[in-house]
C-alpha cells in the first residue's frame, strides 16, 4: 500500500513505513515541450517585464529574466517548467529562427512577408531591444565623458 503526496511517496512493506522524498530540483527538471502557445506567452511576458532595458550581464537583467520565468511557471492552463536560462535561450532561438525566416521570405518574394501573432511579438521585442541597447550605449558613453572630464579636472588641480 502506498500514498502519494506533493513531493513524496509513502509506502508500507512488512509493517515498515518508507517515505521517498523527491527533491524540488528533480521535480523541476522534467523536460518541457515548447508549443506555439508557450512561445506566445513567453513573448508577451518579455514585453511586459522588458529585461533588455538593463545592461547585459547585470544583476538587474538576470532578475528581470527570473521574473519572466516565475510568471510563466505560475500560468494556469499551460504547463511551464522553466528557469531564467531556459526562457533566455528559448527567446534567443525564437529570434534567430524568426530573422532567418523573414530574410528567406523576403529574398524569395522580394516583398515584406506577413507575420503571425508570434512573429509580431518577436518583431516588437527586436525593435524594442535594439532601442534599449542604443540607450544603454549612449548612457555608457555619456558616463565615460563625465568621468574623463572629472579625471582631467582632478589632474589639473
Amino acid at each position: 500500500m502506498y500514498a502519494v503526496n506533493h513531493n513524496c511517496v509513502e509506502f508500507t512493506f512488512e509493517s515498515h513505513i518508507f517515505v521517498l522524498i523527491a527533491s524540488t530540483t528533480s521535480l523541476a527538471r522534467h523536460k518541457m515541450v515548447w508549443s506555439t502557445n508557450h512561445d506566445v506567452l513567453l513573448c508577451r511576458e518579455i514585453l511586459v517585464v522588458e529585461p533588455y532595458r538593463f545592461k547585459a550581464g547585470t544583476r538587474e537583467r538576470g532578475q528581470a529574466w527570473d521574473k519572466v520565468a516565475s510568471a510563466l511557471n505560475l500560468v494556469e492552463g499551460l504547463r511551464f517548467v522553466v528557469d531564467q536560462r531556459g526562457v533566455r535561450e528559448r527567446y534567443a532561438k525564437l529570434e534567430r529562427n524568426f530573422k532567418r525566416k523573414m530574410a528567406a521570405e523576403e529574398r524569395a518574394s522580394g516583398i515584406s512577408p506577413d507575420k503571425a501573432e508570434l512573429g509580431e511579438d518577436i518583431d516588437n521585442i527586436i525593435e524594442w531591444r535594439e532601442g534599449a541597447e542604443e540607450e544603454i550605449a549612449q548612457r555608457a558613453e555619456s558616463t565615460a565623458v563625465v568621468m574623463e572630464k572629472e579625471r582631467e579636472s582632478a589632474e589639473s588641480v
